[in-house]
């Protein structure tokens, strides 16, 4: 994922803002941004069935990664009463955002884990694109995208509730 504006999403903010703001202060934004998100609540709830799916997980078995930054995504999560991941990989961890694939294989490297043995799960076409570069599994979700800007996933699901099976049989069977 990675909020902003639908054309932006898992992209990267400076590749969407400059596109649609050119004329923002990138850090000034993200402050005030940040700021609003915590005196309003988060305009992104989480999704159904996230809560349940992450307390059901194993802490250090699954990581976020992220266009956004680091302090915006441990705001969101606390406000949606989410787990806070253990491992994160921001948008200042990486020098190259999605579609690279640089994000998911940190993010396999800081678990431990082989790319090929990891399952991504994504809403936006440049995040399938990277799951995909990393050679790892890629499990889309029709939640922002319409399922044929998603085509290059292994596996398509309307919902985050309706993939849950999938990834609890995906995280039994390792």
């Amino acid at each position: 994922g990675g909020g902003g504006w639908g054309g932006g999403r898992g992209r990267g903010k400076s590749g969407s803002r400059a596109e649609g703001a050119p004329h923002l202060e990138p850090m000034g934004e993200e402050a005030r941004i940040r700021k609003s998100m915590l005196a309003e609540g988060d305009a992104f709830p989480a999704q159904p069935g996230a809560q349940t799916l992450l307390m059901g997980l194993r802490p250090g078995c699954w990581a976020v990664v992220t266009s956004a930054t680091g302090d915006n995504v441990r705001d969101r999560f606390t406000l949606a009463g989410l787990p806070i991941p253990e491992v994160l990989i921001d948008n200042g961890a990486v020098s190259q955002g999605k579609p690279h694939p640089e994000g998911y294989l940190a993010g396999a490297a800081s678990l431990g884990r082989d790319p090929g043995d990891c399952l991504v799960v994504e809403d936006a076409p440049a995040g399938v694109a990277a799951g995909k570069a990393a050679r790892m599994t890629v499990l889309a979700l029709g939640t922002t995208h319409e399922a044929a800007d998603l085509h290059e996933a292994d596996r398509f699901e309307s919902s985050l509730s309706d993939a849950t099976p999938f990834i609890q049989r995906w995280i039994a069977s390792e």
